[in-house]
């Protein structure tokens, strides 16, 4: 597990390789929704806003992914442009899905 929902945690993952699945605790089991793998961010949102987590992460198998926590995000997003588009595009991504949900 790489993120347990409700928990307050300020890391961002980008997961270099494997994959996850991005899952909520409905009742005593977990439905899947999504599964993410190489070149992904994951816990991005939380980071920022410092919200509780809103999924659980659970690795599919092997997981190699690279730990941005507060320390160190700083030198990472000056010295990665690649990383800062990444970022963004996440971002963007992440919001444009919840308002796709809000208006359905």
């Amino acid at each position: 597990v790489l993120i347990k929902e409700g928990d307050i945690q300020q890391q961002i993952f980008w997961i270099l390789s494997g994959e996850v699945y991005i899952t909520r605790r409905l009742g005593d089991k977990y439905k899947v929704l999504a599964t993410l793998g190489k070149g992904e961010l994951i816990g991005e949102m939380s980071f920022f806003d410092r919200s509780v987590r809103s999924a659980t992460v659970i690795s599919k198998g092997p997981v190699e992914a690279l730990v941005f926590s507060k320390e160190n995000f700083q030198d990472i997003f000056a010295a990665s442009p690649q990383w800062t588009k990444r970022l963004l595009a996440s971002l963007s991504s992440r919001i444009q899905l919840m308002i796709q949900k809000l208006n359905s």
